[in-house]
């Protein structure tokens, strides 16, 4: 399993190396991918099995990623917990150490208070002359990243009013979504905070109506609940025929 994201916002070692004007940087950003996941199951282990994958797909995303994004990678990179592996097979497929992060981690609220072990960055560049490229003051405006739509469609609205009330119910409960609203209230506010939690909600109810299951918080002990809603039942019933003494 190999799998590509989106490159981390923040990165000193690898900004040093392409040594790119904080001015430029954000707007460059789509022309990297993070390698993000990167697993060989046990049994499937094989000689230059790992540095082999890695090649191949440096031969193919740049195609697949200018078809499915409308725009090239230049770069990627990754991370590596020196505590676990040595980034042998990067080494062997010839991506280039950089140095090492600072050992912070992001988090829902953005990043951990303390450093939890500094990880190895590996770049690997994909074109010619990528690391003067992206630090050029001018990138040619073939490049620059463009969204395919730049507005949402609104869709039906009484759907749309529909959800904005579950969103504004469930941002005043116990639950998850209630945390995830929190979460989004402090980047977005609140306006965007209810959209982007009836978008949620929309995404749930799809699932469930595809998997024809019925939804489950993970934070709710439900067998909990149920004993405490029907224990009095349950007592009563149990009086009435002489289980135990009234």
């Amino acid at each position: 399993m190999l799998v590509l994201s989106a490159a981390a916002w923040k990165c000193a070692a690898r900004d040093r190396w392409i040594g790119w004007d904080r001015r430029y940087q954000f707007d460059r950003l789509h022309l990297i991918a993070n390698n993000a996941r990167f697993l060989i199951l046990p049994q499937w282990h094989a000689p230059n099995l790992a540095s082999r994958v890695l090649g191949l797909c440096e031969q193919r995303v740049g195609a697949d990623w200018q078809a499915r994004f409308g725009y090239p990678l230049w770069l990627l990179e990754t991370f590596v917990d020196p505590r676990r592996f040595t980034g042998t097979c990067y080494r062997a497929a010839n991506w280039l150490e950089v140095g090492q992060t600072r050992g912070y981690r992001r988090t829902r609220a953005g990043y951990s208070d303390r450093p939890d072990g500094a990880k190895l960055v590996f770049v690997r560049p994909l074109i010619a002359h990528a690391q003067a490229r992206l630090a050029h003051p001018r990138l040619d405006p073939l490049y620059h990243y463009r969204r395919k739509s730049a507005r949402a469609r609104k869709g039906n609205p009484y759907v749309r009013r529909i959800l904005c009330e579950a969103a504004h119910a469930a941002s005043r409960t116990r639950y998850a979504l209630a945390e995830k609203f929190k979460v989004l209230l402090v980047r977005r506010g609140r306006k965007r905070a209810i959209f982007a939690l009836a978008h949620k909600i929309l995404k749930i109810v799809f699932v469930l109506i595809h998997r024809g299951d019925y939804y489950r918080d993970a934070t709710v002990n439900y067998e909990a609940i149920s004993v405490e809603r029907n224990a009095p039942r349950w007592i009563r019933m149990l009086r009435k025929y002489h289980y135990i003494p009234a």
